[in-house]
């Protein structure tokens, strides 16, 4: 056998050898050369985990508000709340911008952030128009936390039934002044209605939102015309279930003078307003408060019981009666006047008689 193909089989595997370590070599150069994936300097997250350097937990905050909307009123002090996940100290900006462009304004204020993460601003709208839409939004480094839309005025769509119908059960109250006046309510397929009292004209207007709270369709509305100290609204219900809401800034003296005050009921549940010139109530009524009477009864009397019988009853300090010693004039005395006057003429005529 030839020994020459076997050393050329030798020399070829040898090469294939070489050819392999050269191309392990080059591979391991290029991914060397190959730049590594960034985990520092605020880069991407990598299978979902944020990188170290990035927080995972950004602040966020809400708006308080019932409903579908935040409502405030067209008046001072109106106050805006709501709730972050800052620590306590912090300073957030909340902001209320129009967003009718035919009632355009800005209001700004900075609220601390308290303990619990709640935070409360305090803004003026008496300027707006009522039933201007608007967006508040809370800022924190410029980053914004919150929106939440609002309308200045009106009734929230959720607190107003929206049919149904609100109706005083009488159209005339009679009281003296200085007593509690009660005023039924109806309320037939709807849950509230506003009943204003007083007038321009009386100096004392008072809106008062009434709540059907047992579903029996009917509200009393209870009304002191006396009350401890000026402002203070006197309104109630006599139902524990039903409810009443008053403006905080209620006007009224302390004491209703005696006199005429009207009534008028709206099918509306916007407590907060004090200006329904113009639109028509849906029923009306008055309360007439008479003049109070502090003089005492007294009687003219005799034969009851007590010896007294009663013929009349007047009003004053005076007494005039006839019975026994403990109510007037006895008829023991009556008859001793009598029996005395008898005696003494008889005496006249016996004294004239010896004269003859």
């Amino acid at each position: 056998m030839s020994r020459r193909p076997a050393r050329e089989t030798i020399a070829f595997a040898v090469a294939l050898a070489a050819l392999a370590t050269l191309g392990g070599v080059a591979a391991a150069s290029v991914a060397s050369a190959a730049p590594a994936a960034s985990t520092a300097g605020g880069g991407g997250a990598t299978d979902g985990v944020a990188p170290a350097n990035v927080d995972a937990s950004a602040p966020n905050g809400s708006v308080d508000y019932d409903g579908e909307r935040l409502v405030v009123q067209p008046a001072t002090g109106q106050s805006i709340t709501g709730t972050t996940t800052l620590s306590e100290g912090t300073q957030v900006t909340v902001r209320v911008r129009s967003s009718d462009s035919a009632n355009p304004f800005l209001r700004s204020s900075v609220a601390t952030v308290d303990g619990d993460g709640t935070f409360d601003v305090t803004m003026n709208f008496d300027e707006v128009e009522r039933g201007t839409e608007f967006e508040v939004s809370v800022h924190y480094n410029g980053t914004r936390l919150a929106t939440a839309p609002g309308v200045v005025g009106g009734c929230d769509p959720s607190c107003d039934d929206g049919s149904g119908s609100a109706r005083f059960a009488e159209q005339l109250y009679t009281a003296t002044a200085g007593e509690t006046v009660s005023i039924p309510v109806t309320l037939s397929d709807r849950e509230t209605a506003t009943v204003v009292f007083g007038s321009d004209a009386t100096n004392v207007v008072i809106p008062v939102t009434v709540e059907d709270g047992n579903g029996d369709g009917r509200v009393v509305l209870q009304f002191e015309t006396a009350v401890d100290a000026p402002n203070e609204h006197g309104m109630s219900a006599k139902a524990d279930a039903d409810e009443v809401t008053v403006p905080q800034d209620v006007e009224r003296p302390e004491s209703l003078a005696p006199g005429n005050y009207d009534l008028e009921i709206y099918e509306s549940a916007d407590y907060e307003r004090t200006d329904y010139e113009g639109e028509r109530p849906a029923d009306v009524g008055a309360v007439v408060l008479n003049e109070p009477t502090d003089d005492p009864a007294t009687t003219r009397a005799t034969d009851d019981a007590n010896g007294t019988t009663t013929v009349g009853t007047i009003y004053g300090t005076g007494t005039s009666a006839v019975g026994d010693s403990s109510n007037g004039v006895s008829l023991v005395t009556v008859g001793a006047l009598g029996l005395g006057g008898l005696l003494a003429v008889i005496g006249v005529v016996a004294l004239v008689g010896s004269f003859d």
